[in-house]
């Protein structure tokens, strides 16, 4: 999964691959409990960040390859193209969105969404997965096509 590289995303900006880092869930209470001072006994629960930092990239996920946790930009496997509105889909940035906080949502290609999916959850199912839950659809809008590529509407 994607985790910033320190205790919590920095305020104000969007990060790039410096301020992320892939690591399996596993590993977050040893990550949290080394890079947060958080007593182990409380390395599984959130952290209590400061609220500006729910900023993250929805363009980077975490992948496995070989054995290692990495960071991918959907952008470089050309996983966003698009020509219209229609041809953008949002899918959870990882496997199990229902753990994720905050829950990012990526926009992607239609027509790639077994291959993000892929890359994103390997062989491992995805729960949750299909598209934007009634639930959130008040906050997440429907991305649409910029220059060729699925981003999000600018709320205004």
């Amino acid at each position: 999964m994607v985790q910033p590289a320190g205790c919590c995303y920095s305020c104000g900006n969007t990060p790039g691959f410096d301020g992320l880092r892939a690591a399996s869930r596993k590993r977050l209470p040893e990550l949290r409990r080394d890079d947060c001072s958080v007593p182990a006994s409380e390395a599984t629960q959130p952290l209590a960040c400061p609220a500006c930092v729910a900023r993250t990239n929805p363009h980077i996920v975490a992948t496995c390859e070989r054995g290692a946790c990495r960071l991918v930009d959907v952008r470089t496997r050309d996983l966003d193209a698009c020509k219209t509105d229609e041809d953008c889909a949002a899918r959870p940035s990882s496997c199990r969105p229902e753990e994720d906080s905050p829950r990012v949502w990526t926009p992607i290609s239609r027509q790639k969404v077994r291959d993000f999916t892929e890359l994103v959850c390997g062989k491992t199912p995805c729960t949750g997965c299909d598209e934007i839950p009634e639930t959130h659809r008040a906050i997440v809008k429907p991305p649409k096509c910029v220059d060729g590529r699925c981003t999000w509407r600018r709320l205004s």
